[in-house]
């Protein structure tokens, strides 16, 4: 019994003691939670100061724009001609010439002066200041008269004629222009239909040179190259044209196929050269020391040589002598046939006079 008792009164102790735990718990979280409550309302307080002020800034910007709109509005009243855009881009328009000469106008005052050489105004000079105008002018007209028109040559080519015009345009002087149309990799098509729009523009005393055909020759178009060579020659008959050989290939063996072709195109050109009187071949017999490194291109001295025989060639076409006309000796007779029938020119002869009389 007395272990019971002892159990009974223990027990309402214990139950005191948890729940004074867990009331000091309780306690200390709301502690916490009124600490952390007044953070948060401090840090409400410092946002809503932030916010006011934001706020009074915005409304000085505000007021800042409306006087400097203001102030636009006004400038563009006193000066409707200048106003600025909105990207920031100012229209200055110049006052015009006559608003500055009434200005002066107006500022200008007159002098009653007494002019003591009034008496030789009546006199007349006979001198006319236009004269020295008209000298120069004169003067002008006799150069453009006497100056000699240049001799045009211009050069279409492949990779094969770059630099060329410049050293021709050195070694024949001050008569000539020199000028050049190089596309590297250019077929003979492509040559020729600057040539056809070029060929216009030049006389009988210009020259057309035309370097190309290597590149046709490696795409196996010789046929369609050569084609091209003879419809421009057929149709520039009034053009003095020369055509320079295409180059040999050193960078390949000289048993290829290759070189062969050129061979070929070689001797068909000088066969074509022969059927007209304005195409000149300009054969480039060079040795592989006139060639670059990998023996396609020509190197400086080759180009040298090849423009020493251009010049050559030049000098041969434009100082060619006139061939006199060849002259045929017909037998007169009295008697002229005619398909129909035949007279006497003496009956004829005869026969006017007696109509004239």
């Amino acid at each position: 019994m007395a272990e019971q008792d002892k159990s009974i009164v223990c027990s309402p102790s214990t139950s005191k003691s948890f729940l004074s735990c867990k009331q000091s718990a309780r306690r200390q979280s709301c502690d916490i939670l009124s600490s952390e409550l007044q953070k948060v309302r401090q840090d409400i307080l410092s946002y809503e100061k932030v916010i006011q002020v934001l706020r009074e800034e915005l409304i000085h910007i505000a007021h800042g724009a409306q006087q400097v709109e203001s102030t636009q509005s006004d400038l563009s009243k006193n000066h409707p001609r200048n106003y600025k855009s909105r990207d920031g881009w100012h229209q200055v328009s110049r006052p015009s010439r006559l608003t500055k000469s009434d200005n002066v106008a107006s500022t200008q005052f007159t002098l009653n002066t007494f002019n003591k050489f009034d008496s030789l105004s009546n006199l007349k000079d006979d001198f006319d200041p236009s004269t020295g105008s008209l000298q120069t002018r004169v003067r002008k007209a006799q150069l453009k008269n006497t100056r000699v028109e240049k001799h045009k040559v211009l050069i279409l080519g492949d990779s094969h004629a770059r630099s060329v015009a410049p050293r021709l345009q050195y070694n024949l002087g001050k008569d000539y222009a020199a000028s050049s149309y190089v596309k590297p990799g250019a077929q003979m098509k492509d040559i020729t239909i600057i040539a056809y729009g070029e060929r216009k523009k030049m006389n009988s005393d210009d020259v057309l040179v035309l370097w190309g055909g290597s590149n046709d020759i490696s795409k196996k178009n010789m046929r369609n190259a050569i084609t091209e060579v003879f419809e421009l020659v057929k149709d520039s008959k009034e053009t003095n044209i020369v055509l320079i050989s295409a180059p040999h290939r050193h960078d390949l063996i000289p048993n290829s196929c290759v070189n062969k072709e050129v061979c070929k195109y070689d001797r068909i050109m000088k066969k074509l050269v022969k059927l007209y009187t304005n195409v000149n071949y300009l054969e480039t017999d060079l040795e592989r020391s006139n060639f670059t490194k990998h023996g396609f291109h020509l190197n400086s001295k080759g180009k040298d040589l090849l423009v020493h025989q251009l010049v050559i060639q030049m000098d041969q076409i434009l100082n060619k002598p006139k061939s006199p006309p060849i002259s045929t000796y017909w037998e007169i007779t009295n008697s002229v046939c005619t398909s129909d029938t035949s007279y006497d020119l003496n009956k004829g002869s005869n026969f006017i006079q007696q109509r004239r009389k």
